[in-house]
């Protein structure tokens, strides 16, 4: 992708997009399912507390994630100025989290986070389709599919929460989730024939 042809932006913009929900989005609804157990586990049972700030930092980790392909565009596109907005968006944080860590603790700093990532979205996605105008995609449809695709791996997860008490079993169960996650994916993906011909031409050039 290059500036000199801005057509294949909003295409490659939907696949990575497509891309963060099919890898960031599963990782999210793992802590959120079995973050309590991850913190048991592997660090130490008096830090249950810290799973509601956890439960936090998840809700709004998706926003964050979504943010990261706009990184490419900007950079094909030289509008290294919209960087900025990434300064904006800290301040912001910075004073949402002088004003909640006081009254609600360490959540208030993860709360304030969270929506300094939801703005930081929010600025990209006007300035991108109101201000450069161009006619970026949500993938929303990917988004529905993952979460599909995400019910087996939920499913066992749950089942099997009362005997994760070690990390090897942990361990197991969370491959065994992510195998039938990718089943699933493999049987189920959004992505379109020209989607999968840009992977194989990126793939084709990185082996070449």
């Amino acid at each position: 992708v290059t500036g000199k042809d801005e057509s294949y932006l909003p295409r490659t913009f939907l696949l990575l997009s497509k891309a963060v929900v099919s890898l960031y989005f599963p990782l999210v609804v793992f802590l959120i399912v079995l973050g309590d157990e991850v913190i048991s586990v592997f660090y130490s049972a008096e830090l249950a507390p810290a799973y509601q700030c956890l439960l936090v930092m998840c809700g709004f980790a998706f926003f964050q994630a979504m943010t990261y392909p706009f990184g490419p565009l900007i950079a094909a596109l030289e509008k290294n100025t919209l960087l900025f907005l990434s300064s904006a968006t800290s301040i912001f944080n910075l004073g949402m989290s002088i004003w909640l860590v006081p009254r609600i603790g360490v959540v208030g700093a993860a709360v304030a986070t969270g929506l300094a990532s939801v703005l930081h979205l929010a600025l990209y996605w006007l300035v991108f389709r109101y201000g450069v105008r161009l006619k970026l995609v949500f993938p929303a449809k990917a988004v529905l599919r993952t979460a599909i695709n995400l019910v087996p791996a939920v499913a066992i997860a749950l089942v099997a929460r009362p005997w994760l008490h070690d990390g090897l079993t942990l361990l197991a169960i969370t491959l065994a989730g992510a195998a039938f996650y990718g089943l699933a994916m493999y049987w189920n993906h959004d992505l379109s024939a020209d989607e999968l011909g840009m992977l194989r031409r990126a793939t084709a050039r990185r082996t070449a």
